[in-house]
């Protein structure tokens, strides 16, 4: 298959997450500056948001397929056709999927798409060459390299680049300084995860909090989530007694902008961590589930689990208030 062209190219990367779409994105910047390029993804990857810079809000295609639990318009027999007939008024002449599912090449194939190249595992007749079965499981980051190394294409400038609006970033520098807050001066603490299994306990980032303004009180401890969490940021607030801890629960857009001027991200391996990290924030991540990621010098962890226990529950319990206070210390 053809990694440029000028027909349409319509890119499908159907997973839910802010860090998938972060993972992806070098050689998505690559395809989308050699083609004419529509997007095909959920909203709740932001991608609308992080790809600002070289798309519009007409070069994106909303699946609206099993939103964590929640069933949509996409979903089902019925919804994938409805998929395929609102993608064929696209007239695209391309598709490339990035993911495994088999149903997103019915898709394409039943909105008329004549070539269509992706990972494979399946038995679908993809032009070019095809992830072997083995390489399912493997993070997105090595399926990316792997699957553009075997077909033979030139490859991309490995580079994580996010641009934030200008606009974004004046509203965050103003929220920031109505707040008390100010370039460099606060540590944003990652709090949530979309698995429990994910998250360190609330009572520790309250003593995380303590040791911060016992000892460092030049930086600033500040809560960030998304809505979901907010009961986290709750349970710590009542913890804390009566000296409240900021908190930023901005639109996307914003939270991006304002995480942009922290000093340092601490906390869960999540999207935020993903995103501080290509953002250019020294951050900590509190891995448990998976393995370190280090695909960006920026994201660093504390070498306090063995490489067999990662994905044990309760693992993340291995983290320290002390251990965490120190790498902060240290580093700051």
């Amino acid at each position: 298959m053809e990694i440029e062209g000028e027909d349409k190219l319509v890119i499908f990367q159907p997973l839910v997450g802010i860090g998938d779409m972060i993972w992806h994105k070098p050689w998505i910047d690559e395809l989308i500056s050699r083609n004419n390029v529509i997007l095909a993804v959920k909203k709740s990857s932001q991608s609308h948001h992080l790809f600002s810079d070289t798309l519009s809000h007409d070069n994106f295609f909303f699946i609206d397929r099993n939103v964590r639990g929640s069933k949509g318009t996409h979903d089902g027999l019925f919804g994938k056709l409805k998929m395929a007939l609102d993608l064929k008024r696209i007239n695209a002449q391309r598709a490339l999927i990035l993911h495994h599912s088999q149903s997103y090449y019915w898709i394409a194939k039943t909105a008329g798409i004549k070539k269509i190249g992706g990972f494979g595992f399946g038995r679908q007749n993809y032009s070019g060459h095809t992830l072997p079965a083995s390489d399912r499981d493997n993070h997105s980051l090595e399926k990316m390299a792997k699957f553009w190394e075997i077909n033979g294409w030139k490859h991309p400038n490995r580079k994580w680049q996010i641009t934030i609006d200008q606009k974004d970033r004046e509203a965050a520098k103003s929220w920031l300084r109505d707040n008390g807050l100010k370039p460099d001066n606060f540590i944003v603490l990652g709090i949530g995860a979309m698995h429990h299994e994910r998250i360190w306990p609330a009572e520790r980032f309250t003593n995380l909090i303590e040791e911060l303004r016992n000892k460092r009180p030049d930086l600033i401890p500040v809560l960030m989530g998304g809505p979901s969490e907010k009961p986290i940021a709750e349970k710590i607030q009542s913890q804390v007694g009566g000296n409240p801890v900021t908190e930023i629960f901005l639109p996307f857009n914003q939270a991006m902008a304002a995480l942009s001027f922290a000093k340092s991200y601490v906390g869960n391996d999540t999207s935020l961590l993903n995103l501080s990290g290509v953002l250019g924030v020294p951050s900590l991540g509190l891995f448990s589930q998976s393995k370190p990621l280090t695909y960006v010098e920026t994201i660093h962890h504390l070498d306090v689990i063995e490489e067999q226990d990662y994905g044990k529950s309760n693992i993340i319990l291995s983290y320290q208030v002390a251990d965490v206070f120190d790498w902060i210390n240290r580093n700051f």
